[in-house]
């Protein structure tokens, strides 16, 4: 992360829907030419699980107050309160693939995509909420679905973008325009979003995914800043669809002391936005959000973290992607206890949850 980038890319043209919005001040990027879509409506969902196993699951998360639609009131260290959807009424649809577009190369092939399926029929969205999606294409030998970031959502399609790095997203990477997927969502709750509050994102690796529909969604932008740390190339991230939109710093990691630099400049811009009684959302690996949870409480900041847990069914019935919570969970027989980060995440305010 020696190198320190303000991004003007025009290397490589990104596939993802141009906005722009008056008065917005923020860097000019590459303009990258708007991609066609089909004029496909996407198909009415017929309501079925995503896999066999998938019902049951579902069937017994139902009977649970937390995955059925609430409301929860979060209260931040700061006095602040805001009120967050942890689940907006997800349903289950069969989407049509619209493309499937790799990004930048490492080795002798991409391991980087953006998926464009067209849109479901959802009556809202929120960036940081997740969806579960498996091809029909999938056979018994892969019956659970994958858990994937909204990336981004239009009027017209629906963005998933992802990196290869097992069996399931190697099969996600052959998909074809035309094939179809079922998709269940949208899960989970999403980022604050607080026009008038200057605004840091972090973003760390593939966390940068959920933040290229919060800036285009993001009623003010000029109020938003960003923060990137990678090891790949720049190319392999959607990098261009921030840039256009606000300003965004990289720093990439390419030989051991470049982290320490990195590591330095998120807790600089980090107390910046502490004096400022700012608004700071991060998405990343694990470790790195353990430093900023770790400089959240030395700073007293205002931090939203989007955890990575693995996840199996995606409805807080499996079990498999709990995180402890602290004194300050909002609800209290919950405190100090074990919470699911797919019902009740996968945003959380960093002062309520252990790292």
């Amino acid at each position: 992360m020696g190198r320190r980038n303000t991004l003007k890319s025009k290397r490589f043209s990104v596939p993802f829907p141009r906005r722009r919005r008056a008065g917005h001040a923020g860097h000019a990027a590459a303009r990258t030419p708007a991609l066609r879509v089909p004029d496909a409506v996407s198909p009415k969902g017929t309501g079925g699980p995503l896999c066999p196993r998938f019902s049951r699951l579902a069937a017994q998360a139902e009977k649970t107050p937390s995955a059925r639609f609430r409301r929860a009131r979060n209260v931040d260290r700061s006095g602040t309160s805001s009120y967050t959807c942890a689940m907006t009424q997800p349903s289950s649809c069969l989407l049509t693939v619209l493309d499937l577009v790799p990004f930048g190369q490492t080795g002798q092939e991409s391991r980087f995509f953006a998926l464009r399926l067209t849109r479901p029929d959802w009556p809202s969205w929120r960036p940081g909420q997740f969806v579960m999606v498996r091809p029909t294409s999938f056979g018994l030998e892969m019956p659970w679905a994958r858990p994937f970031g909204i990336c981004h959502m239009t009027s017209r399609h629906l963005i998933c973008f992802f990196q290869v790095v097992g069996r399931g997203t190697r099969r996600m990477a052959e998909l074809k325009a035309g094939d179809t997927v079922r998709v269940w969502g949208p899960l989970g709750n999403g980022f604050a979003m607080e026009p008038d509050t200057p605004t840091l994102l972090l973003a760390g690796g593939m966390g940068i995914v959920p933040f290229v529909g919060y800036v285009s969604e993001h009623p003010k932008p000029w109020n938003v800043t960003m923060l990137f740390g990678h090891r790949e190339p720049l190319s392999c991230y959607p990098v261009d669809s921030i840039n256009e939109h606000v300003p965004l710093d990289s720093l990439r990691e390419t030989v051991p002391g470049d982290l320490d630099n990195f590591i330095f400049t998120i807790q600089e811009r980090m107390r910046e936005y502490a004096e400022q009684k700012g608004l700071i959302l991060a998405c990343g690996p694990l470790p790195f959000l353990k430093t900023v949870h770790g400089f959240a409480r030395e700073l007293n900041a205002r931090v939203q973290l989007s955890l990575e847990n693995r996840m199996a069914c995606g409805v807080g019935a499996c079990l498999g992607c709990v995180t402890r919570t602290t004194e300050e969970w909002p609800v209290a027989d919950k405190r100090n206890g074990l919470v699911q980060t797919c019902n009740h995440g996968p945003v959380f305010w960093a002062n309520q949850i252990e790292l």
